[in-house]
């Protein structure tokens, strides 16, 4: 397995993808303990750059920590369907901020802009 290491990634939307990506790769295999908590730091890195609400955030979090304490009880069964149940988070909040940002487009004068861009000041 490839950790994620020196990627390169600009914005939420790219990061997001990588995350999707690494954790995918984790719940689809049976990896080590070691590589299942280098990824959970990996992973946290990646969410606290991301901007996320601070309900979101305190759900993948709590996620990421009882992941952590699963492991270090040897319990990688636990630990890897918290990450699966991370991943469905993750993605939830994708759709949403995906469903919102086409909103902002469909009605921009909601949003403060005009249908011919952002509002002037």
């Amino acid at each position: 397995m490839q950790r994620t290491d020196h990627v390169s990634v600009k914005g939420p939307d790219s990061i997001r993808r990588v995350l999707l990506k690494q954790l995918r790769s984790v719940v689809d295999k049976s990896p080590s303990k070691d590589y299942l908590l280098s990824v959970i730091s990996d992973t946290q890195i990646m969410i606290e750059s991301l901007p996320l609400a601070s309900g979101e955030y305190g759900a993948v979090s709590n996620r990421l920590r009882n992941a952590r304490r699963y492991l270090r009880s040897d319990e990688q069964g636990a630990a890897t369907y918290e990450l699966r149940l991370l991943m469905g988070d993750l993605r939830e909040v994708t759709a949403a901020k995906r469903n919102s940002d086409q909103r902002e487009a469909e009605f921009p004068e909601k949003s403060g802009g005009t249908p011919h861009g952002p509002a002037e000041r």
